[in-house]
């Protein structure tokens, strides 16, 4: 959970510097976290659900 808050709290400091605005910067910074951190869950679900291999005959 670290690494998706750490890039988000990097992208919302570039942000801010380059639209000269700490709202703009937070946003992106937010919505970049929680879409990284979703994408992360969904990875973990999926490898946990992984079907077992048929057996051919």
């Amino acid at each position: 959970m670290v690494l998706p808050i750490g890039t988000g709290a990097l992208l919302a400091l570039l942000f801010t510097l380059l639209l000269e605005s700490w709202v703009a910067g937070a946003v992106v910074g937010l919505l970049f976290a929680l879409g990284f951190a979703g994408v992360l869950v969904m990875t973990a679900q999926g490898a946990a659900r992984k079907k077992k291999p048929t057996r051919l005959r």
